[in-house]
């Protein structure tokens, strides 16, 4: 910053009592204002941020002891914020640097730096490391077999299929040489997992044979290993709809982990977590979402535990626990699981990662299922770009998110008429590239061709509205309108004659009565008045409207002497 020393020394002295902090010889401050503040005084714009950083590049740059910590966490920090990106490659493409990279505490770093030289430059991360390990240069001091394991578990972590399972091999022949057969077991065990991910099952079974008969000779049939080899055979099964196979391995492997490495390992947990997926799909228990749901969160609470909350691992779990929750129709729970899920893997993986893409395609199911369709659209249209990147625009992977792509437009066309010119057009286009991706890998003449061109018949069919229902049928024959029985009554009393007295009502259901006490009177003997009291009250309650009902409760008592009397005096009110 230009100051003098003995000024700075003064400063420094004052300063480190109350605003700096000294951690392992890195000086912080100790206030994020004051950091803050300091910032925007020295550092006002970004040329002067680069060239600060910049500066202290050039001092780790010249440090002779290379591989000493300080440099390693320092040095790529500084020159990508000074966005030195030729030196930042050659830094941590070195096999030493590297080495102590890859750990864990250091590797989601190295994750990022390989995101911001992909993006920057025209190298790629498998491309760097396979042209340092064809050369054959290996750093003094440093167990080549396990350089290239390492290697090739952090190209499989970004997602660089074909350079990993190359790293794999080469790891293999070197433990082999080494008669390591333990650890040659250890790099079939990953190795299956490339396979099944790539959906290669059986030469994935054939990897995990190899290893469980290694582990067997070398430890016993109970060696702890053998729990994560049957845990990804179980996963091998479920992928191939063999629920059996997969309870009965996935069992097995739980009993082994359990009793040799305890309830709260990392190994316990992976099997839990794969049982629960495994009790997910086994709809025949009546109990079965509970038992998944049980796994699941035993499995989630050993991870954060051991790994802490913002491990990828953890966010694994959560996609498989935002499922099962969809599955009971807890969407808000389900969100939740999917929102912390992405912020982990975008956190520590990068926006880009196939895995980030694969929480994204649950979030879809959610919104969809709730018909969201415009947070469904959002997602789905990051998840392709993510996938299309990864894979390339003809791989099965883009044609199956195209497909649901249109089928997810066709189903807010059909859900808002005053949009579905718009959206039918987008839902065609999306499954005409899947069908054209399809055609690519599979032919014309392919099942999954004829899903598309079933689709795309479907949304194409013009809809005629349904005909309106065709008019009642009258009859020819003339109806007869019989005259109201009270009608002729009325005017019988009018005229004063006789009329045939109503049928009597039905009797009352037979109900018995407790006897009387002996001083009860004849009202209370009696509760209803006699037939006629009954239809000479229907007389007096007569509106111009037609019969009143009076319910009971609410009844007039009246003088019925007069009924035909007052019954004329209505009528003739009525005919005048």
């Amino acid at each position: 910053l230009g100051f003098p020393q003995h000024v700075w020394d003064d400063f420094f002295v004052i300063a480190q009592e109350s605003l700096l902090n000294d951690m392992g010889g890195m000086v912080t401050f100790s206030n994020s204002d004051v950091s803050l503040a300091v910032e925007t005084r020295y550092l006002k714009g970004e040329s002067q941020r680069i060239l600060a950083h910049k500066n202290v590049a050039t001092y780790f740059l010249e440090l002779e002891d290379v591989v000493a910590e300080r440099r390693i966490e320092e040095l790529p920090y500084q020159l990508e914020r000074s966005k030195q990106w030729e030196k930042l490659e050659k830094v941590v493409v070195d096999l030493q640097i590297f080495s102590k990279l890859y750990t864990p505490s250091h590797k989601f770093d190295l994750f990022r730096y390989w995101r911001v030289l992909e993006k920057n430059t025209k190298s790629t991360v498998d491309k760097a490391y396979l042209s340092v390990v064809n050369r054959g240069r290996y750093p003094a001091g440093i167990i080549v077999s396990d350089l290239l394991f390492d290697i090739a578990k952090f190209l499989q972590s970004m997602n660089k299929y074909t350079a990993c399972e190359d790293m794999y091999h080469r790891s293999i022949r070197y433990y082999e040489k080494a008669s390591q057969r333990l650890e040659v077991a250890k790099v079939y065990t990953e190795l299956a997992t490339l396979f099944n991910l790539r959906r290669r099952y059986d030469e994935c079974e054939q990897t995990l044979e190899k290893a469980k008969s290694i582990y067997v000779d070398e430890k016993g049939k109970d060696a702890p290993e053998i729990a994560e080899v049957m845990r990804i055979l179980g996963t091998v099964y479920l992928g191939q709809r063999k629920l059996k196979e997969a309870l009965v391995a996935l069992q097995e492997g739980l009993i082994i982990a359990e009793t040799k490495l305890g309830s709260t390992n990392l190994t316990t947990a992976n099997v839990l977590y794969q049982l629960g997926c495994a009790n997910l799909s086994n709809t025949s228990e009546l109990n079965y979402l509970q038992t998944a749901e049980k796994n699941i969160l035993s499995a989630l609470r050993i991870k954060e535990k051991i790994l802490g909350d913002w491990d990828p691992e953890v966010s694994h779990i959560l996609n498989r626990l935002g499922s099962l929750y969809i599955e009971q129709d807890q969407y808000n729970d389900a969100e939740d699981c999917f929102q912390r899920a992405l912020l982990i893997r975008e956190t520590k993986l990068g926006p880009e990662n196939s895995r980030v893409a694969q929480t994204l395609r649950h979030i879809i199911t959610l919104y969809e299922l709730q018909e969201e369709f415009d947070q469904a659209l959002s997602a789905i249209h990051r998840a392709a770009r993510i996938t299309e990147k990864i894979f390339g625009v003809n791989s099965w992977e883009v044609s199956g998110i195209e497909l649901r792509w249109g089928s997810l437009c066709y189903a807010k066309a059909e859900a808002e008429p005053a949009v579905q010119t718009k959206f039918k057009a987008e839902a065609l286009e999306h499954i005409h590239k899947a069908r054209q991706a399809r055609i690519t890998l599979y032919g014309r003449t392919s099942e999954r061709v004829k899903e598309c061109d079933e689709l795309i018949t479907e949304i194409s069919k013009v809809k005629m509205p349904a005909p309106p229902p065709p008019p009642p049928v009258l009859s020819k024959k003339p109806v007869a309108v019989s005259k109201k029985p009270i009608n002729a009554a009325i005017k019988a009393w009018a005229s004063g004659r006789k009329a045939a007295p109503p049928p009597p009502p039905p009797p009352p259901a037979y109900k018995a009565v407790p006897a009387a006490p002996a001083a009860s009177s004849y009202a209370s003997a009696y509760a209803q008045p006699p037939q006629g009291v009954q239809y000479t009250e229907q007389l007096m309650n007569w509106n111009l409207g037609g019969m009143r009902k009076c319910a009971p409760d609410t009844r007039v008592t009246r003088d019925y002497g007069d009924a035909g009397k007052a019954a004329a005096r209505m009528m003739a009110k009525r005919k005048k």
